[in-house]
């Protein structure tokens, strides 16, 4: 359990009585005795990782692979995972606020933009119609490769990079650890660990859903380098951090964004959400109730986990 207080019927995605279609392809399994302590060669990895890069054309990822995710407040943060002990639990923990930062960070960067970064520099700005942003923080997570079909941390990674970019990998490597989570303290983590025939984009992906929490950042971007390779990065800027929640907004991420982002448990991902956003929450095995300062509503769930209903009140008891 991710919380404690409310419970419910336990399950798993494999115990579905029905799926959806894109869920089913995406979804993430654990297999960590195949996780690996020991990168693989330099040479497989050197010329697939990028030192610098720009990029001339929108590229806001989209849907269940690519995520934009920012700020909750840190004591949201530690109540929403501290329970969490496995890789799984940490996805269902970040998947719907990264869905709200996804619309978030489109917003704030426009439908036209581009990147630019610069490793040895700790930069990484976007370029949009109404001028540069220049990200406050700068942390590199990872690359995910085709070739060795494998994540390779960023503090594992041969070409040595400055501890500054590092640091935010090395808290999640930290945590994973006293958890016992081996895909985050691993060095090198192989792609059939986390999923079968799973692309580098998804992988990517995975990795970074799994680490925001842990991190504490939460605004997640990665970009194509060359050779099909993934990098993943957590950004920092104060513009990527979140208003209060209002009604409207509340109820499109859960609806939209359990059908984008598939978590493997939707129950546990519209908890932590809800709890991320600094709401009351108190619930059954199928039902969650929740207030805030302006809104109170409830979110309902079938046999097998998955969201039926959400309705909120705006100007609520909250």
């Amino acid at each position: 359990m991710l919380f404690d207080g409310i419970r419910r019927r336990s399950t798993r995605v494999g115990d579905r009585g029905r799926g959806r279609g894109a869920c089913a392809e995406t979804s993430v399994r654990v297999a960590a005795e195949t996780v690996g302590d020991e990168p693989n060669s330099p040479d497989e990895r050197a010329d697939s990782m990028p030192v610098s890069g720009r990029e001339t054309t929108t590229r806001l990822p989209a849907g269940s692979l690519a995520e934009v995710v920012s700020s909750a407040t840190p004591a949201a943060t530690v109540s929403a995972v501290s329970n969490a002990s496995t890789f799984v639990q940490l996805i269902d923990a970040a998947a719907l606020l990264s869905y709200e930062h996804q619309l978030h960070l489109a917003e704030v960067l426009g439908a036209d933009h581009s990147f630019y970064f610069e490793l040895g520099a700790s930069r990484f700005e976007f370029r949009c119609a109404w001028g540069t942003l220049e990200c406050t923080g700068v942390h590199l997570l990872g690359s995910a490769a085709p070739g060795p079909r494998s994540w390779l941390w960023s503090w594992a990674n041969p070409m040595g990079f400055a501890d500054e970019l590092t640091a935010a990998a090395r808290s999640v490597r930290d945590a994973g650890a006293e958890r016992g989570i081996l895909e985050l303290s691993s060095a090198e983590v192989p792609f059939d660990a986390i999923g079968l025939d799973i692309e580098p984009s998804a992988m990517a992906w995975a990795m970074m859903e799994a680490a925001k929490p842990l991190a504490g950042r939460w605004v997640g971007y990665q970009l194509a380098a060359e050779g099909g390779t993934f990098v993943a990065f957590l950004l920092e800027h104060p513009s990527f951090e979140l208003a209060a929640p209002t009604g409207p907004r509340l109820s499109r991420v859960v609806t939209e964004g359990i059908a984008a982002v598939c978590p493997p448990d939707e129950y546990e991902a519209v908890l932590s959400y809800l709890t991320l956003r600094g709401l009351s929450v108190t619930g059954s095995e199928d039902t969650l109730r929740f207030e805030g300062a302006d809104m109170d509503g409830v979110v309902e769930f079938d046999e097998y986990g998955q969201l039926t209903d959400i309705d909120v009140t705006v100007g609520g008891s909250g």
